[in-house]
């Protein structure tokens, strides 16, 4: 397998699409009503998905569009089915 550390962030984003795609998560995620969850974050190899304390047992995840490939692991494994990936050309 060839190593992709050396590549430049903006170039990485293009070999993998990234720039067709928009991804989004709703109120629907479990994280953002006090349940635990972190099932997207979980299965996402590029660390794409984080999340950030705000208190009271509430989560709210975020997507990092720079290291999103749009893979779908994410909305395929979100027990809330509450992540869109989009393509933004259409």
């Amino acid at each position: 397998m060839k190593d992709n550390s050396s590549i430049d962030q903006g170039r990485r984003n293009f070999l993998t699409g990234n720039w067709l795609y928009t991804s989004a998560i709703n109120s629907q995620c479990l994280s953002t009503r006090g349940v635990f969850c972190q099932t997207c974050k979980d299965v996402c190899d590029e660390n794409a998905i984080v999340f950030k304390y705000l208190g009271a047992g509430i989560h709210k995840p975020d997507i990092l569009n720079a290291r999103c490939t749009a893979c779908m692991d994410c909305v395929d494994n979100c027990p809330a089915d509450a992540i869109r990936i989009k393509n933004s050309r259409g």
